[in-house]
C-alpha cells in the first residue's frame, strides 16, 4: 500500500515529464489524509529552439517552488520505452532540466521510477494498477489520468 501519510503535514511536489511537457502536482500529506493542493499540465513552447524551450522549464520549475514552498520534491523519472530511444532521451534531457532547477532552489529532491510506484501501492510492477489505485483514493477521485503519474510519485516517493 502506499506509504502512510506523515505524522506532520508535509508539501510535496511531484512532478513527470515527457518529451514535449510537464505534469506536476502537490500534495499535503497529513496524519490522516492527503490533500490535493494544485495540479496541472505544461506544454514547453512551441516552434521554439530546443535550448530556449529548456530554458523555460527551468525557471517554470522555479516559479512553481517559489509559489508552492514544498518541503520536498519528487521526479517521476524517465525510463527506457517501447516509444523509441529518441522520445527517451528528450524526456531524459526534461528530467535533467527539472533537477537542475529543484538542485537551484535547496529543496529536497529524489527521483522515483514506475516500479517503485507500484510496488508501494501494492501493483507490483504494473503502471496501470498504480494509476487505478490512485484514481479510486477518495482524495482523488475525478481527476484525469493524465494527471494522476505525479500524485502517485508524491506519496510513494
Amino acid at each position: 500500500m502506499a506509504n502512510r501519510p506523515k505524522q506532520v503535514a508535509e508539501l510535496i511536489m511531484a512532478i513527470d515529464c515527457d518529451k514535449l511537457s510537464f505534469t506536476w502536482a502537490v500534495v499535503r500529506s497529513t496524519d490522516l489524509a492527503y490533500l490535493l493542493v494544485d495540479r496541472n499540465k505544461y506544454k514547453l513552447p512551441a516552434n521554439t529552439p530546443r535550448g530556449e524551450s529548456l530554458h523555460w522549464l527551468y525557471l517554470e520549475i522555479q516559479r512553481l517552488v517559489r509559489e508552492h514552498s514544498p518541503d520536498r520534491a519528487v521526479l517521476k523519472r524517465a525510463e527506457l520505452g517501447g516509444r523509441g530511444t529518441e522520445a527517451s532521451l528528450d524526456h531524459a534531457e526534461l528530467d535533467g532540466v527539472v533537477l537542475a532547477a529543484l538542485g537551484s532552489t535547496n529543496v529536497p529532491s529524489t527521483s522515483i521510477k514506475w516500479a517503485t510506484i507500484a510496488s508501494r501501492l501494492g501493483q507490483g510492477r504494473s503502471r496501470e494498477g498504480a494509476i487505478k489505485t490512485v484514481s479510486e483514493m477518495t482524495e482523488f477521485r475525478g481527476i484525469p489520468n493524465s494527471h494522476l503519474s505525479p500524485i502517485a510519485a508524491a506519496i510513494t516517493g
